[in-house]
């Protein structure tokens, strides 16, 4: 709602002139990235739209928006710019003018192919179902050659710091994954003459990073000019580590082979006083064979005087004993002071190819003219990647279980393998494995310890034929029973890592109340914030038919898991199949710290059966301290360790909280905290009366254990009492037969002009109102001597004020007409609390006393059932007294 009424003031000033757009003015002091921020839609450079002002406005085609760079301060961040089209119109100079559908001129048939007045169309994404790889190296070397004559970056560069780096471009965005010999604290994509493309901090919080000691992060959403310049090769990267130190540069190079990288090298120069060389390896191993293939990048290791033909030896050595397993000279053609290339096999056998693991292998390069050398450790590839997999019965093997389960795995800096496997509804494991897929033989077993759900731990190194059928995808997770059947299984696949703050893992998704759901559907959940306060979530199911279904992804917050707790849902995307991702950008500072505060669900919501038949548990999502409200007052949060009536209104929520209990707006209860008091829920806030207790008219009135007033019990009373389920219920509260109490009606409290009985024989409740004595002039000129007063007097007659016995007196004095109650009962017909009768199908606002009658509720009589709603508000009845309390909430 707030964003259409921003939207329609904005197309107000559009129409008068020409203006730039705002776009979300929520994240524009956040977010300044390569694109354009258009509500809550990322929107690239270079791309045009008609703003959709919602279904009641629709597509504004007289409107044209445009996401245009913008050079600040060396970076290229994207600007929204929109113009009235209609100023733009020319001028019809025929009989019949046309307005073609979308469009917003019209225009003489001859000028209809004008592109200048056709309606912007949405840019063609490249091939986003295959992946392309690029390698980088970074060193003083390449920092001085692409630096030079930049102003963005000094050239000194940091002496001892070497780095390499690993990109994939899938589905618009480029993932990255760094080795460095220092933690760097950001990264920075240029082009050619030093202009920012993207900017980004670097955070070591997540478990695997640290683990790893790995960089890892996304460039989300490239746009297409970029993407060219990706694919030619024109983009640089850089590494910085702090305000007022220099950067480390390399060139961004297309490599191909990395897809089937397994080990990876970082090179530094041995002597620094021989220069600043650096190089780096991409090894894969064959298939099913002891044969490397080894791709090596390098640079600084020539003199100015190497000018062609220059042998470089490539040794694989064990630096503990200095036993050389293998050494090469390769020339080296066109010997160049930027990045060389050279590609080579070597055959190592089984004890090697095993020492690899145990980082004990080491690669060299050697320029034989100028004796600089590069050397560095073989160890895992440089790609951040996890592996992981959903766990689910076996189709095949026509299993009732319910058991399902997740997976995900990966590789310290140590070559250990670190596991954590979830399994839900299973019980009696006794054997978790990693097996072969294709062949279901064991690779290794792994620690069956389950507890609470979970199955930590680490593994010794896998072999390097292992590892490649990690890679490949034919590596799977086995949970047996006693009898060595299968419980769960799931095969293990690659996951690029996308840092998400605070976020170690993913989330299982497990089955909700829906019915005639495969006993195999499961899923699991990443979710997250990145440090620009954007929440990225992808989700993963396994199950069947799922390529049919509507779905829907939600992510609900309550405050506390108690009774009636209020559950507040966000629609984040709507998709079929078995995977979906995106981001949300919509959530504001002080939403956030409600989620920071809350308990979080995400639920997949399947449209067409009006059902969610996955949902994640409840858990606590991290949010960076960043993207919290930096003022203490900011946000009035809700307190559970109090419930001081006065402090518990829950912001954004038409419930109220008491008790460690939730309770619906206009409800009442007896206070569990308080005894003696009843409490009702106001617009969101619980305001508690003490007990007003009628007066009795016996000598010896009983005050019985749990009542709060006392009574005059009778003979028969006191037989009704021994039958301890015999009770009156008004307004949801019981009442013990013959008592009797004054009615209370929020939000004025008890109301002492009417005294309710529960018959100790019928059980029927009465609430007769007194009868006030006639007065002796016009009703118009009778005035109430107080605010509490039940009968209104004469001016100049003074105040009665009535005796117990006068109101036992008047009490008794009100009697039922038996004859026409029993007709209108017995068609159907109904009594409110306060005893007032009405027939089938009346309706009436229920009646205040001394406020009149409560117009925002309306109360109807069906089939001797009373049921009272509040009046449904709608966007166009925020004028309306009783909805505009409704708007306001809807405002905030």
């Amino acid at each position: 709602m707030i964003y259409l009424c921003v939207l329609m003031s904005i197309f107000a000033q559009v129409l008068a002139k020409e203006v730039p757009l705002k776009s979300h003015e929520k994240r524009i002091d956040k977010y300044e990235g390569s694109e354009c921020l258009f509500g809550e839609e990322f929107k690239e450079l270079g791309s045009s739209w008609h703003p959709d002002l919602g279904p009641l406005i629709g597509v504004k085609y007289c409107i044209k928006c445009e996401c245009v760079p913008v050079r600040k301060k060396n970076k290229i961040v994207g600007k929204v710019t929109c113009r009235n089209l209609e100023l733009e119109c020319p001028k019809v100079t025929c009989a019949e003018p046309v307005q073609l559908p979308k469009t917003c001129c019209k225009l003489c048939p001859e000028d209809l192919d004008d592109p200048n007045f056709q309606s912007a169309e949405p840019m063609n994404d490249f091939d986003a179902t295959t992946k392309d790889y690029f390698v980088t190296l970074l060193s003083s070397d390449s920092s001085h050659q692409f630096n030079r004559g930049q102003s963005l970056l000094s050239v000194k560069g940091k002496q001892s710091n070497v780095a390499t780096g690993r990109f994939v471009f899938y589905q618009r965005n480029l993932h990255y994954s760094f080795y460095s010999t220092s933690q760097p604290h950001r990264i920075q994509f240029t082009d050619s003459v030093g202009n920012i493309l993207e900017e980004k901090a670097i955070s070591v919080s997540s478990e695997y990073q640290n683990i790893t000691n790995k960089v890892c992060g996304v460039w989300r959403r490239v746009s297409h000019d970029y993407q060219k310049m990706l694919q030619q090769e024109k983009i640089l990267v850089s590494l910085l580590w702090d305000q007022n130190s220099d950067a480390l540069t390399g060139q961004l190079v297309r490599m191909n082979s990395m897809s089937e990288e397994l080990f990876s090298a970082l090179l530094e120069n041995d002597d620094l006083s021989m220069g600043h060389g650096a190089g780096t390896a991409l090894i894969s191993l064959q298939q099913n064979s002891a044969t490397l293939h080894i791709v090596l990048l390098f640079s600084g290791i020539f003199s100015p005087q190497d000018v062609s033909n220059v042998n470089v030896s490539v040794k694989i050595e064990n630096p503990l004993n200095n036993h050389v397993h293998t050494n090469k000279i390769l020339l080296v053609k066109k010997p160049s002071n930027e990045l060389n290339q050279l590609e080579f096999n070597a055959v190592l056998p089984p004890p090697l190819l095993n020492a690899l693991v145990d980082k004990r292998i080491s690669l060299s390069v050697l320029s034989r003219h100028s004796h600089v050398r590069v050397s560095g450790k073989i160890q895992q590839s440089a790609v951040c990647e996890i592996y992981q997999t959903i766990l689910s019965t076996d189709p095949a093997s026509n299993a009732m279980s319910n058991a399902s389960g997740l997976s995900w795995i990966f590789m310290d800096q140590g070559n250990k393998l670190h596991y954590h496997i979830q399994v839900n509804s299973a019980e009696n494991v006794t054997a978790v494995s990693l097996i072969s897929m294709q062949k279901q033989v064991t690779v290794r077993n792994l620690r069956p310890s389950l507890k609470a759900g979970w199955i930590n731990g680490t593994l010794s190194k896998l072999s390097p034929l292992q590892l490649n059928m990690l890679r490949k995808g034919e590596l799977g997770i086995i949970i047996e029973g006693p009898s060595k059947e299968s419980i769960v299984q799931g095969t293990l696949q690659g996951r690029l890592v996308a840092e998400m703050v605070g976020v170690s893992g993913p989330t299982l998704l497990i089955k909700g109340n829906a019915t005639n759901e495969p006993a195999n559907l499961t899923g699991l959940v990443w979710a997250g914030f990145d440090l620009e306060c954007t929440l990225l979530y992808e989700v993963t199911l396994g199950g069947l038919n799922l390529s049919n279904r509507s779905l829907q992804l939600h992510m609900e917050d309550v405050p506390v898991l108690v009774d009636g707790a209020p559950v507040k849902s966000r629609l984040l995307k709507e998709f079929t199949g078995s995977s979906v991702g995106g981001v949300s950008v919509s959530l504001t500072d002080e939403e956030m710290a409600i989620i920071s505060a809350h308990l979080v669900s995400f639920v997949i919501f399947d449209v067409n059966l009006d059902a969610a038949p996955l949902r994640t548990p409840w858990n606590h999502l991290p949010v960076p301290e960043s993207c919290l409200p930096q003022s203490s007052n900011t946000l009035s949060l809700l307190n559970f360790a109090s419930d001081d009536a006065q402090s518990n209104d829950i912001e954004g929520y038409d419930k109220c909280y008491h008790g460690n209990k939730f309770y619906e707006e206009g409800s009442q209860w007896e206070s569990s905290l308080e005894p003696c008091k009843m409490c009702h829920c106001q617009k969101s806030h619980v305001e508690c009366t003490p007990y007003v207790c009628p007066p009795v008219t016996c000598q010896h009135p009983v005050k019985r254990p749990g009542e709060c007033c006392p009574t005059c019990l009778r003979s028969f009373h006191k037989q009704a009492l021994a039958i301890a389920s015999r009770r009156c219920v008004l307004g949801n509260q019981m009442y013990l037969p013959g008592s009797s109490w004054y009615p209370y009606l929020p939000p004025n409290g008890f109301d002492t002009c009417a005294v309710c009985t529960c018959n100790a024989i019928s059980l029927e409740v009465r609430c007769p109102r007194l009868k006030c004595p006639p007065l002796n002039c016009e009703e118009k000129m009778a005035i109430r001597p107080s605010k509490t007063a039940c009968c209104k007097v004469c001016p100049l007659s003074k105040p009665q004020s009535e005796s117990p016995e006068e109101l036992a007196m008047m009490h008794d004095e009100a009697r039922e007409e038996h004859d026409k109650e029993a007709e209108i009962i017995a068609e159907g017909g109904c009594k409110d609390p306060l005893g007032k009768l009405y027939k089938n199908g009346e309706q009436w606002h229920p009646q205040v006393f001394k406020q009149g009658a409560f117009k925002c509720v309306i109360c109807q009589c069906k089939d001797s059932k009373v049921k009272c709603a509040r009046k449904k508000c709608t966007a166009s009845m925020c004028e309306d007294e009783c909805c505009q309390f409704s708007c306001q909430k809807v405002k905030r």
